[in-house]
């Protein structure tokens, strides 16, 4: 069966392909060396460069999760505190101790105990604001402050949840910088590779089809027969500290069954594995289109990370995963 080359495309794959490349560039001697200096030079470059970006991208991602996910769990806390402070409000009310005309104070109606809707960072941090004037009209009425659930819990709250969604937005921004980064020297590989693969075709001239592949794949040249399935190359490490986290149960498919319930029912088929000691573990998927990788460890947020597969094109991706608070 015919041997096709391919191309460098995946981070995986072009990290290897510069690692190999200018290790054998290194391996031969100065007399002997044949690439011209601007293509052994840009070989150096990308080998140093590209290996770098890549890894301050990934730390700059495991950074924006753990930063988001703790402003929304501060946001969650101060959603569930409004709440309580709502429903003290309306309890109140029922035992006599608040006329109905201190809701509209708190974004209720003056006749329904319903609460204002908080659905959105900003809806709840409106109705924050709210309680913290509505509290401090009380006692302008003759009315008693709660002495449970107070105002000041409330701003504390919505205090901690703005400083962590603002470092959370400033992480997202580095990351999306990061990203661009890695984006414009996969460019650079883009235009690099063909002059390259140039100037080493025409140093294996005169070699006959088998030897020319047998030297070329000692400067990183891969080949394969066209086969059936895509390899997913994944990388798992725990989003506060870019460690590797072994022992990953991970499948990759649907995250929820196509069945006609009102609830989805978690899907259970597709290829599945565990990562190695090094945190790494290749999946190889006949599956197309739109799916995701699904990861239970029991010490860790479950995740579904969602992924695109393409009939034979290869993926590389890191997954960040957020630990578990330890238990009270």
């Amino acid at each position: 069966m015919a041997e096709t080359m391919i191309i460098p495309e995946s981070t995986q794959e072009i990290e290897e392909f510069l690692l190999a490349a200018q290790t054998k560039q290194d391996s031969i001697p100065p007399e002997d060396q044949f690439l011209s200096e601007e293509v052994a030079n840009e070989l150096e470059d990308l080998n140093t460069n590209f290996p770098l970006a890549v890894s301050t991208m990934e730390t700059a991602e495991g950074v924006k999760i753990n930063k988001v996910s703790m402003a929304d769990s501060a946001l969650n806390l101060l959603k569930k505190h409004g709440i309580c402070i709502l429903t003290n409000v309306n309890l109140h009310i029922y035992y006599g101790d608040y006329p109905t005309s201190v809701r509209p104070f708190f974004l209720m109606s003056k006749d329904s105990a319903t609460f204002p809707k908080m659905t959105t960072k900003l809806s709840i941090l409106n109705v924050s604001e709210h309680i913290s004037t509505g509290i401090a009209a009380l006692p302008g009425l003759g009315l008693p402050v709660p002495s449970e659930f107070t105002a000041a819990q409330n701003l504390g709250l919505r205090q901690s949840y703005i400083t962590k969604s603002t470092a959370a937005n400033t992480a997202t921004e580095n990351f999306n910088t990061e990203v661009s980064n890695v984006a414009q020297l996969r460019e650079t590989f883009a235009v690099f590779y063909p002059k390259l693969r140039k100037e080493l075709d025409f140093h294996c001239k005169d070699m006959n089809e088998s030897a020319k592949r047998d030297y070329l794949r000692l400067w990183g040249v891969k080949y394969d027969t066209v086969s059936e399935g895509t390899e997913i190359s994944i990388l798992t490490k725990y989003a506060d500290g870019g460690a590797v986290v072994p022992g990953v149960p991970i499948r990759c498919g649907q995250k929820d069954t196509k069945a006609t319930k009102k609830v989805p029912t978690p899907a259970k088929k597709g290829v599945k594995g565990v990562t190695n000691a090094h945190g790494s573990l290749v999946l190889k998927t006949t599956q197309t289109g739109n799916l995701f990788l699904v990861c239970k460890h029991p010490e860790c947020v479950e995740l579904a990370y969602p992924i695109k597969v393409e009939k034979g094109k290869n993926i590389s991706v890191t997954l960040h995963l957020v630990k578990l608070p330890p238990e009270v």
